[in-house]
């Protein structure tokens, strides 16, 4: 047998790869438990069983992992090549199962390079027949009022002319007959449509024997990809709409965050290295959150506005008030308010510092370690400088009712 170099540790089932000299052709399995030699495979092939048992063979060990991730690549890998069909091949089947769990992402970065090559017709439509379509709305943030500014302006620029601006993306009869769906534009729509100088607009549709081979979280995954638009004013996929989708297609679809799907995805999207796995490291640590809530709740969430009044309603001449994260609770600006006020800056003594908790993990954090450290080291600090000062550390509510 021929183990792969670092093996891990800790892994739950491995893919491998047999090979017969004699006739040149591949198996290709998974199994669940550890490659220390005692298992060979499961194929039934009388065929594959015979030359087997010749011991004219290699045996390699191609990957580690969970049983879906190994199930996963198998069924990746046979699709790939068409084992059953392929005569180089003694697999009968291209895999499959319980454990796979993904998408027809490739099929959907297919349909996405159709599209950026113009595969479709682009047709100019009168925008006013544009402004009414239902749009498909995946984004975290739906309108994001600077880029609709820049549109309008390089539109305005362009004294209303679109001719070589990227179309819109409609799915055709999406609703039913006449009743179409937008899928990408939604920025471009809007700005078009106040821009008095634009007439006709760019538009793709995409036929429905195209679009209804695939669900609702594949046309998500398209509708991300659609959104970087090089070499014209953009809005790039934000992370946070890549961060839901894949949560969602965890919760779902039971899909990993750090499936090999996602990663493709993203590569695709033209997220670096880095940012990719920022992105699956961030989804993970929401997955895992998400165990945290108790159940008929959800984590809540503050606006800017929402924190701005509770700071200004307990702030007076003699006390100054904001908000600190649980995640990166930095004692150091607080004592940067006890040095304004020493210095003069400011005249109040009383602080009240209200601590916001962004996850559940940083909420449990900020009990266990962080809360205690930061109690006693004001409480060595209460008279700093020579001054005496008075703070508050406030938690606020960070659980609410889920009304869904």
């Amino acid at each position: 047998m021929m183990m792969r170099e670092n093996e891990p540790k800790n892994y739950e089932a491995y893919l491998y790869k047999i090979t017969v000299h004699k006739t040149g052709k591949m198996y290709i399995g998974w199994h669940k438990g550890k490659a220390d030699g005692t298992y060979y495979h499961s194929s039934k092939c009388p065929i594959f069983r015979k030359d087997f048992a010749n011991k004219d063979n290699s045996y390699e060990i191609l990957d580690y992992g969970t049983c879906q991730e190994m199930a996963t690549k198998e069924n990746e890998m046979l699709l790939e090549v068409d084992a059953k069909n392929n005569d180089d091949y003694y697999n009968k089947s291209n895999g499959g199962g319980l454990y796979v769990k993904k998408t027809k992402y490739k099929s959907v970065i297919e349909l996405f390079d159709a599209i950026v090559e113009k595969k479709f017709p682009v047709k100019f439509v009168k925008k006013t027949k544009i402004k009414d379509v239902k749009r498909f709305q995946v984004r975290v943030a739906n309108t994001d009022p600077e880029h609709l500014k820049v549109l309008q302006d390089s539109m305005m620029d362009l004294k209303g002319d679109l001719s070589e601006w990227e179309p819109v993306h409609i799915l055709k009869d999406y609703y039913g007959k006449g009743k179409d769906l937008m899928i990408n534009g939604n920025h471009t729509t809007i700005s078009a449509n106040k821009v008095p100088h634009v007439d006709t607009m760019p538009v793709m549709y995409i036929p429905k024997e195209v679009w209804e081979k695939f669900d609702e979280i594949e046309l998500i995954d398209l509708a991300n990809l659609l959104n970087p638009q090089p070499k014209k004013a953009q809005k790039k996929s934000d992370k946070e709409d890549w961060i839901q989708n894949i949560v969602n297609k965890f919760n779902k679809k039971g899909i990993p965050a750090d499936s090999n799907e996602n990663k493709v995805l993203l590569i695709k999207n033209n997220f670096s290295t880095r940012q990719v796995k920022g992105i699956i490291d961030k989804a993970k640590d929401e997955i895992e959150d998400a165990k945290l809530i108790p159940p008929g709740f959800q984590l809540k969430l503050y606006t800017d506005k929402e924190l701005k009044e509770i700071t200004d309603a307990a702030s007076d001449k003699d006390t100054v008030s904001y908000v600190s994260s649980s995640a990166n609770f930095d004692i150091d600006q607080l004592f940067d308010k006890f040095d304004a006020i020493i210095d003069g800056k400011l005249s109040k003594r009383y602080v009240n510092v209200y601590i916001k908790h962004p996850s559940m993990k940083s909420q449990k954090e900020w009990k266990k370690k962080w809360s205690a450290k930061a109690e006693k080291r004001l409480s060595r600090a209460s008279n700093y400088g020579g001054v005496t000062f008075y703070v508050n550390l406030i938690e606020l509510d960070y659980l609410e009712k889920n009304t869904l």
